[in-house]
């Protein structure tokens, strides 16, 4: 059923797309709406499934609050001085097994905060490689690292799908 409004939905986001709703348009949007439909239903088998927790994902939006404005003003700091007080490096962080889309939204909060960047993010052993521009402690911003991925799991609960419902005890 919900293939079928989907379908109506993008076939009437296409007619007002085109402000038009000559028969020639209606039935492109059918089309195109039912292609589209089916494909990302299709898609949807094979993705992974979480659930959000919102206290969770506060936190871990909270996080990366402070962590843009912390890094930021380092930045800026580094900008307005003359001495150069930048420590690059490369910095590779095993992290607990998890989820693609886990590691993914890891790799991405570190890439966003201004002085990291990720560099490679491996599934199969849940490493991620980042270049820090102020490595001064290895193990500190390991733990950071480390501690991002935490609230992100926290945040991102994965739902296996594959395993039998549990059943409650009589």
């Amino acid at each position: 059923m919900s293939h079928l409004w989907s379908t109506l939905w993008l076939t009437a986001l296409w007619a007002a797309l085109w402000r038009s709703t000559t028969l020639a348009t209606l039935l492109t949007g059918l089309l195109l709406g039912y292609a589209l439909s089916w494909a990302v239903r299709r898609a949807d088998d094979h993705r992974e499934h979480h659930r959000v927790r919102p206290l969770g994902l506060l936190r871990y939006l909270g996080h990366m609050v402070v962590a843009l404005v912390r890094s930021n003003l380092v930045l800026a700091w580094e900008i307005l001085t003359p001495t150069d007080y930048t420590q690059p490096g490369i910095l590779e962080v095993r992290l607990p097994r998890s989820s693609e889309l886990v590691l993914t939204t890891v790799a991405n909060s570190m890439t966003l905060t201004p002085g990291t960047l990720s560099l490679e993010v491996d599934p199969e052993t849940s490493t991620l490689t980042i270049h820090v521009l102020h490595l001064r402690d290895v193990d500190e911003a390991r733990a950071e690292v480390e501690e991002l991925h935490r609230l992100v799991s926290a945040a991102l609960v994965h739902i296996d799908r594959t395993a039998p419902p549990e059943r409650s005890a009589p």
